[in-house]
């Protein structure tokens, strides 16, 4: 699963990173802060979609394993640990109990992964300004 939601949040990052280097490339840098804004905030949404997927995958391989009662209780935990919130209110079996902590560590890297992108955004958008 690590290795489903690493590739996954790869090809979402050069997707966004290439969509970025060429709107930049071709329309120059925003003139205006609300624009420039405008610009990051798409970005964010889709870095976070790519995330909101690799949850929509844990909450999958939660189901099939029937670690899980239902698929809305999988996104929930999903969403939860990926976050690592471990609210606690809904938890895995003994069985499963090691997924949740390496789906956290999992979310910790694509949270990260996705923040130093934004901050080369910032900088793609802002330089020379």
């Amino acid at each position: 699963m690590i290795l489903v939601t690493v590739v996954s949040h790869g090809l979402f990052s050069a997707a966004g990173v290439a969509v970025l280097t060429d709107f930049v490339r071709t329309h120059g840098r925003p003139s205006t802060h609300p624009r420039a804004a405008v610009i990051l905030g798409l970005f964010v949404l889709w870095m976070f979609l790519g995330t909101i997927i690799a949850s929509v995958a844990w909450a999958f391989l939660y189901t099939v394993l029937g670690a899980m009662t239902s698929f809305e209780e999988s996104i929930y935990f999903s969403l939860v640990t990926m976050a690592t919130l471990g609210y606690g209110d809904v938890v895995l079996a003994q069985p499963w109990r090691l997924l949740s902590g390496i789906q956290g560590a999992n979310g910790s890297f694509l949270f990260g992964w996705s923040t130093a992108l934004t901050f080369y955004a910032v900088q793609r958008i802002f330089d020379e300004r």
